[in-house]
């Protein structure tokens, strides 16, 4: 499996583009669990291989290393970023 700080590195600029106009996919995505995990992780790059679930577990381990980073919340506050999404707790 690929290492968090791996994951973590910025995407290049054109991917970044694309995302803000199409966004990632959310819960109104119309196809079963283990599909949606295969997408979803597909785009962060986290490899999905037999179980899912050491990709899942890259996944959050990943999404909890970008909640508790100081640099990606400072980087968000100096944005004027609003991270909803991050606040699932």
């Amino acid at each position: 499996m690929p290492d968090i700080d791996t994951l973590m590195q910025e995407w290049p600029p054109q991917v970044e583009e694309m995302l803000k106009v199409t966004g990632l996919p959310t819960a109104d995505f119309d196809c079963d669990v283990s599909t949606y995990v295969d997408v979803i992780c597909s785009i962060l790059d986290i490899p999905v291989h037999k179980s899912r679930i050491q990709a899942l577990h890259v996944f959050f381990s990943l999404y909890s290393a970008f909640k508790h980073s100081q640099h990606f919340n400072q980087l968000a506050q100096e944005n004027n970023m609003d991270n909803n999404f991050m606040d699932l707790n």
